[in-house]
Parts: C-alpha cells; sequence; structure tokens
C-alpha cells in the first residue's frame, strides 16, 4: 500500500529528497539500528540525522507535511 506512493514520491520530489526503501528481512541489523519494530514505519532524515518518524501508514498529504517540516 506504501509502496506504490512512496514510488510515486520519489519522482516528484527527485532533486530536492530522497526516498529510500529497506527490505527488513535483508537489513535486520537497520531495524535494531534504528529501532523499527513494525512495518511501516518511515524515518526521515535530515543531514544524515533521523529527525522523525512515523509506525503505520500515511496518506500522501501526511507524507508531504512531513517532508516540509524537514526540508
Amino acid at each position: 500500500m506504501m509502496m506504490p506512493l512512496l514510488d510515486q514520491l520519489a519522482l516528484e520530489k527527485a532533486g530536492t529528497v530522497k526516498i529510500g526503501k529497506v527490505n527488513i528481512a535483508d537489513c535486520a541489523s537497520l531495524c535494531v539500528q534504528f529501532n523499527v519494530v513494525a512495518v511501516p514505519t518511515l524515518l526521515f532524515f535530515k543531514d544524515g540525522k533521523p529527525v522523525d518518524r512515523v509506525t503505520g501508514t500515511l496518506s500522501k498529504d501526511g507524507i508531504m507535511k512531513r517532508l516540509a517540516a524537514v526540508v
């Protein structure tokens, strides 16, 4: 459900933000490092450091508001 939305936002925001997706089955160490215990979890970074997080789904508008606060 979130994947197509994230793909769309990655295209729309190309050059402004980077959107990455991680398969938790392949990257367990990242889950531990960032304390991800539920899916989906969205982490928002600024200057390489996490500044916001959301566990659960968000609408496109909700994600855009979070991104605006970070950028």
